[in-house]
């Protein structure tokens, strides 16, 4: 990071809300933590849930129709679209791939994301209909997967932010996130972790009473320290017969906002 970007980035991170420095996991959240392999890379909505009509219509009414959004992405016979599914999606993306790699996992996640609903997913794929914009866009969330695999979450998220708006017309953080996780191809250690208006009611009721729970154009400073804060959740909750992942406190935030 440049020195005028990290002079920025600390004043943001002064301005910007941040986790007290002692914040502890609740006790519920952490009696809620579950199996990585059962439930993370087999969590996902079944086909029935995913509003794939819509997404295949919408697709091929915007110019899209390469496309299909399906329950098994992978073609190895799954019934639903699960955290591990996309997971082995993102292995087909990375530097030398083409954009329409990109797009075929952008739109699995949103599908996996938004589950039967499909609130603002029309805009968002508008935003790819024309080639040009596609390709600009597509840059960024090629640019950011890139520095959220090198371990750069600040980049990676400020690469998808703007000022009170998203880099790409309605993928804001609550999404973009979502990408940014499962750029990670599955890694444990992957540094970015799903931040949505769920887990951040959970995380301003656990004692993070700074963070905004309704609002959703989070500062990059914030989105680092609740990545660096789940870190740390996993690392106290890991013994020698059992390592937590980020992911594990992420999932059991969301559902306690229940």
């Amino acid at each position: 990071m440049r020195k005028r970007e990290q002079e920025s980035f600390h004043y943001c991170r002064e301005m910007a809300p941040v986790p007290p420095a002692d914040l502890q996991l609740p006790a519920d959240v952490a009696a809620a933590v579950s199996d990585r392999k059962t439930d993370i890379l087999g969590h996902g909505p079944a086909a029935s849930r995913l509003a794939l009509p819509w997404w295949n219509r919408t697709l091929t009414d915007s110019g899209l129709g390469r496309f299909s959004v399906t329950s098994d992405p992978n073609g190895s016979g799954e019934l639903q679209l699960t955290r591990g599914s996309l997971f082995g999606l993102a292995t087909a993306v990375g530097p030398d791939t083409d954009d329409d790699a990109y797009l075929n996992l952008l739109w699995h996640i949103l599908a996996w994301g938004s589950g039967p609903k499909v609130r603002n997913n029309g805009r968002r794929i508008a935003a790819f209909a024309d080639p040009a914009e596609a390709r600009a866009n597509v840059a960024l969330l090629r640019q950011s997967a890139e520095h959220a695999r090198s371990g750069n979450t600040a980049d990676a998220y400020r690469t998808l932010i703007r000022p009170g708006k998203a880099a790409i017309p309605y993928l804001g953080p609550s999404f973009f996130t979502k990408y940014l996780y499962f750029a990670g191809n599955g890694a444990a250690s992957h540094p970015c972790v799903i931040l949505d208006e769920r887990v951040a009611i959970s995380l301003h009721h656990a004692g993070w009473s700074s963070l905004p729970p309704r609002r959703a154009n989070w500062y990059t400073a914030t989105y680092v320290a609740y990545c660096e804060l789940l870190a740390r959740w996993a690392d106290e909750l890991t013994t020698s017969a059992t390592h937590v992942a980020p992911d594990q406190i992420e999932r059991a935030l969301f559902n306690q906002a229940g």
